[in-house]
């Protein structure tokens, strides 16, 4: 059969451009029993929350690795209501790292966002992180959560860079009730020693403060920090892999791993709770009292710290570990 007429595509010209950012939740429900008994629910939350502070804000990919017919028809619902612009559906499961890596390699956004299926955002996140970014061009990975024990995971270039710039220093800036809030969510609650609590390691720049210590469950990357991300899969379903393949190339690649001084996210696990409906709440009222208006500050150009860049990943980080580490903990402990 011989082509008839002109492919109606061709006349329509450029199509439309893409937006700044990206955020890809994978789903993994595969039964609504045990373990999973409260999941639906829980993801409910998760993407009401979601849509209520980025929804037009940011392009959102959901990802069903491997979820039970129950759960792919509910994110199928959430795509036909317009707010998802992209539903990649796996069969079987690929693990977390696989699944979302396959999508954010294939993103042309500058900033992505990736994020566990039980994480509850709350109003103004989206400015908040791409602050970060148009902030420091250093930072290739933000988290919306501050964890500060996790001052010396992965953050040699972090530290290097912000004490040649004389940015580093030791403030009171996290709520203790966040903290204590993800403690209760994974059963841990002596996870954040009192002196952390008290003071954690902050950098400052033209009046924006974030926090050292960013963890992974909802985590923002420059784009171009993929390329550094090892190309095989991991094949791991969960938990094992998250190191090599999320946190690992930033700090390779000399960028900053920051996190916002406060938490715009809530880790929920896997049990229902009276606040996160009251969060969703809040959220609600903030959605309808001031809707998202104001300009955004432009995603930077990479930038990184000349003096991190130079040295090898493995001698940063030891530099980090046994010259640095100590003297910033005891300042930490001595409030100094």
């Amino acid at each position: 059969m011989v082509r008839q007429g002109v492919h109606p595509a061709k006349e329509h010209g450029d199509l439309p451009a893409f937006g700044p950012h990206r955020v890809i939740v994978p789903v993994h429900i595969p039964n609504l029993d045990g373990y999973f008994a409260q999941a639906r629910d829980v993801l409910a939350r998760c993407l009401a929350s979601l849509r209520l502070t980025a929804a037009h804000q940011v392009a959102v990919t959901l990802v069903s690795d491997g979820s039970c017919p129950e759960v792919v028809a509910d994110l199928v619902a959430c795509q036909e209501e317009g707010w998802v612009d992209q539903l990649v559906l796996n069969d079987p499961n690929r693990g977390k790292v696989d699944a979302v890596l396959g999508v954010a390699r294939a993103s042309f956004e500058p900033l992505i966002t990736i994020s566990d299926a039980d994480i509850l955002f709350r109003p103004g996140w989206v400015p908040a992180v791409e602050e970060l970014f148009a902030t420091f061009p250093e930072c290739g990975f933000a988290s919306l959560f501050p964890s500060p024990p996790g001052a010396f995971h992965l953050t040699s270039a972090t530290l290097v860079g912000a004490l040649a710039r004389r940015e580093l220093s030791v403030d009171s800036v996290v709520d203790e009730v966040d903290l204590d809030r993800f403690a209760a969510s994974i059963d841990r609650p002596d996870l954040f020693p009192e002196e952390w609590r008290r003071r954690q390691l902050v950098v400052r720049r033209r009046g924006v403060t974030a926090c050292v210590g960013a963890p992974h469950w909802v985590l923002t990357l420059r784009r171009e920090v993929l390329a550094a991300t090892p190309p095989e899969p991991s094949r791991r379903a969960v938990g094992g892999s998250e190191t090599r393949w999320l946190d690992e190339p930033a700090d390779r690649l000399g960028r900053w791993r920051l996190a916002t001084s406060r938490a715009y996210a809530h880790h929920m696990g896997n049990v229902v709770e009276p606040w996160m409906d009251d969060e969703l709440d809040a959220a609600r009222l903030a959605a309808d009292a001031d809707p998202p208006t104001a300009p955004r500050p432009p995603v930077s150009p990479s930038g990184h710290s000349p003096l991190a860049s130079r040295l090898p990943w493995g001698l940063r980080t030891r530099v980090a570990e046994r010259v640095l580490r100590p003297r910033l903990e005891r300042r930490v402990r001595d409030g100094r």
